[in-house]
């Protein structure tokens, strides 16, 4: 309530639609009984403001949860925050400040891969792992950045922990480009 104004705070209302069926429900009522920390309620409604014009407000929402991270936050619940830190602050990434924070947001979600790899094997009971944004949006970086040997390593590294994804492709495209400097 502290953090938008009126018409934002209205316009998050009408825009947030859980289950097809907006209320006010996220300022209004009691809360019984819930199996979701602040941190992932903010993250996972950050995502409902990922467009260009919104995304201001994501930028907001994610600070908040940001800010709930502590000793006793969930792997996964840390590992899908910093996911959404990196998509939401990426798109606008030629604005500095965003740009080093969707890269701050890689190498934390890096950070916490070998044991997001083991919570997702735990909740899942399944060998094979998603994609890793952090990963891969961070060789996508280095690449660019013409650091070729790094995003070599970081593709390597995420494809020996079993993150899905086009490592050997990337890989091989960094090499061919690195044999031309």
């Amino acid at each position: 309530m502290e953090s938008f104004s009126e018409k934002e705070q209205k316009y998050i209302l009408d825009r947030f639609q859980p289950l097809g069926g907006g209320d006010k429900s996220i300022i209004e009522g009691e809360i019984y009984e819930t199996d979701t920390s602040a941190m992932k309620f903010l993250y996972m409604l950050s995502g409902w403001f990922k467009k260009k014009e919104d995304r201001h407000l994501a930028r907001v929402i994610l600070e908040k949860a940001l800010s709930y991270v502590d000793d006793n936050s969930r792997i996964l619940d840390l590992h899908f925050l910093y996911q959404h830190v990196i998509e939401t602050y990426y798109p606008d990434r030629e604005i500095p400040e965003f740009y080093e924070k969707a890269i701050w947001g890689c190498k934390k979600q890096i950070e916490l891969a070998k044991q997001a790899k083991q919570a997702f094997i735990d909740e899942w009971g399944d060998e094979s792992l998603p994609s890793h944004v952090g990963y891969k949006q961070l060789a996508i970086v280095l690449e660019k950045e013409k650091k070729y040997d790094e995003a070599i390593y970081l593709c390597k590294q995420a494809k020996y922990e079993g993150w899905s994804g086009d490592w050997d492709k990337r890989i091989e495209r960094c090499e061919k480009k690195k044999s031309k400097q």
